[in-house]
C-alpha cells in the first residue's frame, strides 16, 4: 500500500514538473532578442550610463535658474562659570544664561549672470545630443 502511494506521489511530481517546464518555454521574436541583447550587453553599458549622466547634467544646469534656499538652526548650552584669584583660591560661581538659539535663512536668486546659466544649459544639451547620436551610430 505504501509503495503505491509513493509511486503515485512520484508520478504526480514528475508530471507537474513537466507541466511547469512546458509553461516556462517562450518563443521570442527577433526584435525581442535584439532588445534583450542590447539591455544585457557589457559593451553597451558604458554608453547607456554616459547617456544617463548627460541627462542628469542637463537637469542640473536647468536647476541653476531656480532660487537657492539655505536654512541654519543653532542650539547651544552653557554651564555656570567660576571665578578665582590668580593663585586659584577664593572660588566664586558666576551664573550665565544656559540656553542659546539661532535661526538663519538665506535665499539667493540669480538675476543676471551674463548668459552663463543659459550657456551652461545649451552646452549640457549639446553634450546630451552628441552622446545620443553616437549611441545610435553604435547600435547600427
Amino acid at each position: 500500500m505504501n509503495n503505491h502511494r509513493l509511486l503515485k506521489g512520484l508520478l504526480a511530481a514528475i508530471l507537474s514538473g513537466v507541466a511547469v517546464c512546458s509553461e516556462a518555454q517562450k518563443i521570442f521574436t527577433l526584435e525581442e532578442i535584439f532588445s534583450i541583447a542590447e539591455e544585457n550587453s557589457i559593451q553597451l553599458k558604458p554608453s547607456f550610463t554616459n547617456q544617463d549622466i548627460a541627462e542628469q547634467e542637463v537637469r542640473i544646469a536647468r536647476s541653476k535658474r531656480l532660487p537657492d534656499i539655505n536654512a541654519n538652526l543653532q542650539l547651544s548650552f552653557l554651564g555656570d562659570g567660576f571665578i578665582t584669584k590668580r593663585n586659584f583660591t577664593g572660588y566664586d560661581k558666576a551664573p550665565i544664561p544656559h540656553l542659546g538659539t539661532g535661526l538663519g535663512l538665506n535665499v539667493e536668486q540669480p538675476i543676471y549672470t551674463g548668459g552663463a546659466i543659459t550657456g551652461g544649459i545649451e552646452m549640457a544639451e549639446l553634450k546630451n545630443t552628441c552622446i545620443t547620436f553616437f549611441n545610435r551610430l553604435e547600435k547600427g
